[in-house]
């Protein structure tokens, strides 16, 4: 009998040891890693004169699952650019080099997350790729259909201008004035040349919110996305051309002193066309000035500088440092401002009457100036809705369901920008149409505030799917629904997957909620505990 026990102990084992093959794992003490490896290196553009690479490690059976969370995103992205489910299809079987290219893309970004094991999140892959999808279709100026069917060889619509890439092309030529004695000007000139063998100028597609649910303001904006279509290009032209005397535009010269390649300058030119024309020395350098005396990071000002260039047209005096006072009455630490600025720049480009009005509104549901103010910082979006035509439909309507109002903008603001037809109702009455009461809904947004944020065709609909296979009574997603926060394909499968196989049973929440290696320990356990009971 003691040896029957044992030969089964050491089948069990044999069988969970196979089962882990393939994981990243890293504790303290010891790092494993899979037999299998995919080195990817992500390709730094603009680093030097010369081409940088960075090798992170992945697992084969995590590059697969993002290949398919690629792939969701951009069907998805197809679907928004008016394709139809089999056009988007069809294109999608034609898409492998662009996906590998999107993959690489999120090992480029979120290098730092890779090598510490850590996965993304579904919602982090959509908001890394749709951005970055956008960018690409505006640099080339083509369709959507060709940018990923002929990718990496994607024909330009719009050619160099010839005076500038004659400029560049003779090496024997004169070096633009002020450019020869400072190394930031030659690099400048170089990247001019290399860039301009590509695209100058291209055409701005259609509006596409990074986020559907905010469909309501992406509205707003394409009214007058068709009249600044004519401008963009001109607008990068002009940032980036060469003086008649040789001279780089004194604007792009200090932007790339500053840090930002020459794509940056070119994308925060697109989103906003008057960026070309501030002048240096009354709007660009003030407001850098400003930001760096704020205590923000020289190496942060790209990055707020592409998301937010119209912040240069702001008065510093007055405008911005009133809503800044405002703004500290309500409790934003004065110390804080680079923190703020650096991750919500956008809240400084309202006027302090329409952030006003948005802070009246949220008083009047109940809410604290304090939390108010981390609304506005962690979503700056909000004050760019209309309180009227917006806002206060969706609080009526998460109110006719008995939700906390206050709880769910203090945990999930973006929630209050979904489209009621178009985002929230299909959700509810997905839920009811499964046999679920509007009691266990409203239990469910208590406990999952971002529950409405979720894609529904692409992130609901395919986790319910696949929660009809598991071994799990329906009311576990009432006690769960940070479910649907999960990657499918990354966390969700992988380790229901597990869970089957080695034959031992594992709450909802447990699953799906630990750590890597914390999962894998307490499966061991049950394992473990499997066989001493059999």
């Amino acid at each position: 009998m003691l040896m029957e026990m044992k030969a089964l102990c050491a089948s069990r084992l044999s069988l969970f040891s196979s089962l882990f093959r393939g994981t990243l794992c890293v504790t303290r003490t010891r790092l494993t890693f899979p037999e299998k490896l995919f080195f990817c290196q992500a390709k730094h553009a603009f680093s030097s004169g010369n081409e940088s690479f960075n090798t992170i490690v992945v697992p084969p059976t995590l590059l697969a699952a993002e290949k398919e969370e690629a792939k969701s995103v951009l069907s998805l992205f197809l679907k928004k650019q008016g394709l139809s489910k089999v056009a988007a299809a069809k294109t999608i079987t034609k898409s492998d080099l662009f996906i590998d290219h999107l993959v690489s893309r999120l090992h480029s970004v979120h290098k730092s997350r890779y090598l510490v094991g850590r996965e993304l999140t579904t919602l982090e892959i959509r908001d890394t790729l749709i951005p970055y999808i956008e960018s690409l279709l505006v640099e080339n100026g083509n369709s959507v259909v060709n940018l990923v069917e002929d990718f990496p060889n994607t024909p330009v619509k719009y050619k160099p201008a010839a005076s500038v890439s004659q400029h560049h092309s003779n090496s024997d030529s004169k070096k633009p004035k002020g450019v020869s004695n400072a190394p930031v000007k030659e690099k400048a000139a170089a990247s001019v040349s290399q860039s301009f063998s590509a695209s100058l100028d291209s055409t701005k597609p259609k509006v596409v919110s990074n986020e559907p649910s905010e469909e309501k303001l992406a509205t707003s904006v394409s009214q007058s996305g068709s009249a600044l279509d004519s401008k963009e290009p001109k607008a990068v032209s002009r940032m980036i051309e060469v003086g008649a005397v040789g001279d780089l535009h004194p604007q792009f010269l200090y932007l790339l002193e500053l840090g930002m390649d020459l794509e940056q300058i070119k994308l925060a030119t697109r989103r906003y066309p008057g960026f070309a024309n501030y002048s240096l020395e009354s709007k660009i350098k003030p407001m850098v000035e400003f930001l760096l005396d704020l205590g923000v990071l020289k190496s942060d000002i790209p990055k707020i500088l592409v998301q937010t260039p119209h912040l240069c047209r702001r008065s510093i005096s007055g405008k911005i440092i009133p809503l800044m006072s405002y703004l500290e009455d309500m409790g934003v630490d004065k110390n804080q401002w680079a923190k703020v600025i650096y991750s919500s720049s956008g809240l400084l480009t309202h006027s302090r009457q329409k952030v006003q009005e948005i802070v009246d509104f949220l008083h009047k549901l109940g809410l604290s100036s304090m939390s108010i103010v981390k609304i506005l910082i962690q979503w700056p979006r909000i004050v760019g809705y209309n309180v009227e035509e917006n806002l206060r439909p969706t609080v009526e309507y998460f109110r006719s369901l008995g939700v906390d109002v206050p709880m769910l903008l203090r945990k999930s603001p973006r929630t209050l920008g979904r489209s009621i037809e178009g985002n929230l109702k299909p959700v509810t009455e997905f839920f009811l149409a499964k046999g679920y009461r509007v009691e266990d809904v409203r239990t469910m947004i208590s406990r999952y505030p971002a529950l409405y944020t979720v894609s529904f065709t692409e992130n609901l609909i395919p986790k319910w799917e696949f929660f009809l296979t598991m071994r799990y009574e329906r009311y576990e997603l009432v006690k769960f629904p940070t479910y649907f926060g999960y990657s499918l394909e990354q966390r969700i499968r992988p380790r229901y997957v597990l869970v089957k196989e080695s034959g031992v049973k594992m709450v909802l929440p447990k699953m799906l909620s630990l750590s890597g290696c914390d999962f894998e320990k307490v499966l061991k356990i049950k394992i473990l505990k499997m066989v001493i009971t059999t």
